[in-house]
Order: C-alpha cells, then structure tokens, then sequence
C-alpha cells in the first residue's frame, strides 16, 4: 500500500532526521527512510483521516491523532501502545 500524494494531511521527521512519517487522509500512517527513499511501515487507519503525525523527542514514540483519537506507536517494534480520545478540561475562575 502507498499513499496517494493528494491525501497527505500531515508530515513530521524523526529526531535523528533518518524517518519521515507522513498520515494519509485515507490510508494511514507511512513511514518513509530518507536515505533509502522507500516505505518502510504503515500503519493502517481503515480509511480514516490522519489529522497529524508526531515523533516524541527520544525518536522511540510515533504520535497519531486519527479521527480524534490519539494513537501511541512503538517506533522500534510498530506495535500500538495505546489509544485514547482525549478530553477537554476547562476550568473557570472562581468570582
């Protein structure tokens, strides 16, 4: 599976700048080696939007945020970690 070039809907390098992850906006999160300049890994999103993709500073974490859920990946080993919506807190300032 490749993405198609009108879907990517976000773009993020590795710390190490060797990976770049990009999410499609139907077909998941792909993970291209700069230095290979092929695919690597896809995640796959069962056709849902990849609103953005993120590395954590360590490179070892791949952040996803697909259709408002919040997707955590293994790097190293492409399994999931977790998912999650995330939720709003607001607070207000007691008069």
């Amino acid at each position: 599976m490749s993405p198609d070039e009108n879907t990517i809907a976000s773009v993020a390098f590795s710390p190490d700048n060797k990976f770049l992850a990009f999410g499609s906006a139907t077909k998941g999160v792909f993970i291209y080696d700069v230095r290979t300049k092929k695919i690597v890994h896809n995640y796959v999103a069962n056709n849902r939007w990849v609103q953005r993709v993120a590395f954590a500073s360590d490179g070892n974490t791949l952040v996803s945020l697909i259709n408002g859920m919040v997707y955590l990946w293994d790097a190293s080993t492409k399994t999931l970690i977790s998912a999650d919506r995330p939720t709003l807190y607001v607070e207000t300032a007691a008069n």
